[in-house]
Formats: structure tokens, C-alpha cells, sequence
């Protein structure tokens, strides 16, 4: 059985047809269709990532062919974004551990929880390979478009922290259902779940009153790690799966910060500043000595709150004037 790739790169567009389970990297491979895969092909960097018709971001070099399918290539500018970010990425051991046993394809799920977006990154326990990319927007956003306003939700309202618990786990259990569908495997494959996030997400994720981060000093409930069964975090994936709160250090230094940090090798920099730009913006300055980190409500300036004309950036927003006209996102 044949199927149709369809690849469009900027102004090219590019059909193939290819056999039944045809791995998508040496598709392009083989076509000299060009996409950065640093790893060699491995699974192991998550680079080689190419967005589907529909939504769908896959690597891919772990991603068989089942079906006719249009493929978007990385525009260049995002393609020198990830070529410049590889080469700051800590190898690290991978390690599956005990929760690789829990099922026959187990797999890993990390997810970064945005004020504004939901990251998710599905991983093979067998392997180590970066499977699937997916995001999402924070149901939260209802109850109020940052840390601050959620806070209050919880201050003012009797069932307000039980409100934000149950949309976002709702979200995230919708994305695991997905996620095995797309694949053909049961959500209790999924057998281990990571999530960072800054500290008042942590906190509403574990359905820990997170008013202590509002109000001075600013001291959060708890900054260690926590450790979760699937059955007591009330997520739909295996029900002895380990679910993993990342530690934070402080009320506005969360486990999303650390994280970064903790990812790069700097290697000979004797000091750089690490951003994490997102509704809650936090910056590092990385020393020798020591490392510095200040928090800032950055949201406001890239989703155009409060603003009395304009947009945000989203499609159909101007993002450039000149001689040759206008051009707009998307």
C-alpha cells in the first residue's frame, strides 16, 4: 500500500508516495528534503520536528507514515532557533526506571504547565525517543489570565482552588486519551509524568492553596518535590504511574525556571541570563558564584491586556511595516 506525503517548505510544495509504516525522517532523507536532526536520526534530541494538517507536531524521525498526510517544514528562522538551542542542551543518562515495567510500551509524558499554555512531550520508555509535541491552551485562563487573579479565585471563592484543579487535569487527561489514540495504545501506557511549572500552577495542580504566594513574604505552602500515583492525581494514565511535581525555590522562582537551567550546558560561559518569557516572565543571571532570579508579570505586554487599540501577537496582527507593504503573523 503507497501513501501521499505532501511537504510544503516555503514556496515549495514537494509529493511523494511511499510504502505502508515509511519512516518520515528518511522520507525526506532520501528526497533531499532538508530538516535538522542533529541526533543522526536517534529520537534522542526532539529537533527534527515538523507540524502535520490539523495541529499535530511530531518528530520526525519516530513518526511511521499510516496514511496519506501534508507535512508544514520549519520555517528558516525557527529552524536557526533550534540549530543555536542544541548546541546548549545538557546530554543527560536516560534512566526509564521502575515505571518502565508497569506496561508492555511504556511511555513518559512531560508536561511544562504555562499560565497561558500546556506543553506536553511524550516519551518512549523503551527507547528514550521524543514520540509526540502537543500544547494546549490553560483552561484556567477563565478564572483569570494570571498567577495573581487565580489566586484571588481561590481567596474569594469556596470551591475556587477545586475549580482550577479539575479544568486543567481535565485538559491534561483529554491530551492523554489523544495521544494513545493517535498511537493505538491504552492510556495506562502511560506509566511516568513529569511536570514543572512556576509555582502557583504546582500548587493549583496539587490542590494546595496557593494564597500564601499573594501576600507578604510571598512564602509558598511547599517548594520540595512531590510524588503522585495516576490514581491520586486523578490522571487517566496508568493508575501506579509516577506523577512527578518538580521542586521550585520560591514563590516566583518555580520548578519551570530550574528546570531550563538545569537543561543547559553552558560550557566555557563564565555568566549568562536565562528569560523564561511567558505570562509569568522569571530571569536568571547564571555566575560562577551564584545564580540570581527575579519574576515579572510579562504577559500583559505579548497578550495585549488592558490595551485600548491593537491586538496581541496572534494571526492577522501586523508584525511588519516597510516599502514593500505590510506583513501580518500567519
Amino acid at each position: 500500500m503507497k501513501h501521499r506525503v505532501r511537504v510544503i517548505s516555503g514556496e515549495q510544495h514537494i509529493q511523494v508516495d511511499v510504502p505502508e509504516g515509511a519512516n518520515l525522517l528518511k522520507v525526506f532523507q532520501e528526497n533531499n528534503i532538508e530538516l535538522y536532526a542533529p541526533c543522526g536520526g536517534n529520537g534522542k534530541c526532539g529537533k527534527c520536528k515538523v507540524r502535520l494538517e490539523g495541529g499535530l507536531t511530531v518528530t520526525a524521525c519516530t513518526y511511521p507514515v499510516h496514511g496519506d498526510i501534508t507535512v508544514q517544514m520549519p520555517d528558516r528562522q525557527f529552524s536557526e532557533v533550534q540549530v543555536s538551542q542544541y548546541q546548549f542542551t545538557r546530554e543527560v543518562l536516560f534512566t526509564p526506571g521502575r515505571d518502565a515495567g508497569l506496561a508492555d510500551d511504556p511511555m513518559g509524558l512531560a508536561i511544562d504547565m504555562g499560565t497561558t499554555t500546556l506543553a506536553f512531550y511524550q516519551v518512549d520508555l523503551h527507547s528514550g525517543a521524543l514520540m509526540r509535541i502537543g500544547t494546549a491552551l490553560n483552561p484556567q485562563a477563565r478564572y483569570g489570565g494570571d498567577v495573581i487573579s487565580r489566586i484571588n479565585h481561590c481567596m474569594t471563592n469556596d470551591r475556587g482552588l477545586e475549580e482550577l484543579r479539575v479544568v486543567v487535569v481535565d485538559e491534561i487527561n483529554r491530551q492523554i486519551k489523544t495521544l494513545a489514540a493517535e498511537q493505538g495504545i491504552a492510556p495506562g501506557s502511560f506509566t511516568r509524568i513529569i511536570i514543572t511549572g512556576n509555582t502557583t500552577m504546582l500548587h493549583l495542580f496539587a490542590g494546595v492553596d496557593p494564597e500564601t504566594i499573594a501576600l507578604a513574604p510571598f512564602t509558598p505552602a511547599f517548594t520540595d518535590m512531590r510524588v503522585f500515583s495516576g490514581t491520586s492525581a486523578g490522571l487517566a494514565c496508568h493508575p501506579d504511574a509516577s506523577v512527578m511535581l518538580l521542586p521550585s525555590l520560591s514563590g516566583y522562582v518555580g520548578a519551570d525556571i530550574i528546570s531550563g537551567i538545569a537543561s543547559l550546558d553552558a560550557g566555557n560561559t563564565p555568566a549568562y541570563l536565562f528569560l523564561d518569557i511567558g505570562t509569568n516572565g522569571e530571569l536568571a543571571l547564571v555566575t560562577p558564584d551564584r545564580i540570581w532570579s527575579c519574576a515579572t508579570a510579562a504577559g500583559p505586554a505579548f497578550e495585549g491586556a488592558n490595551i485600548s487599540c491593537g491586538s496581541g501577537a496572534f494571526d492577522g496582527a501586523v508584525s511588519k511595516f516597510g516599502r514593500e507593504g505590510i506583513t501580518v503573523i500567519g
